[in-house]
């Protein structure tokens, strides 16, 4: 008996992205291992790493911003 997925356009995504050259093997790792866990816990795993990652981004850009200034730039 087969059954119709119950998420369809999950399903869909995670192939494209799997699928696609430019998508780094480090996502493609991250989406197959993510979608194993309860969604819930995935969101947040993302999430953590979203502001982890956006941190450390405008930490660099405040960085390199504050060479600039004392360069004159």
């Amino acid at each position: 008996m087969s059954f119709d997925s119950p998420t369809p356009e999950f399903d869909r995504r995670k192939v494209q992205i799997e699928r696609a050259f430019d998508a780094s093997d480090w996502l493609k790792s991250a989406v197959s291992y993510l979608s194993t866990k309860d969604p819930l816990d995935a969101i947040k795993d993302v999430e953590v790493l979203l502001e982890l990652m956006t941190l450390r981004a405008d930490e660099i850009l405040a960085h390199a911003q504050k060479l600039a200034a004392e360069r004159g730039e």
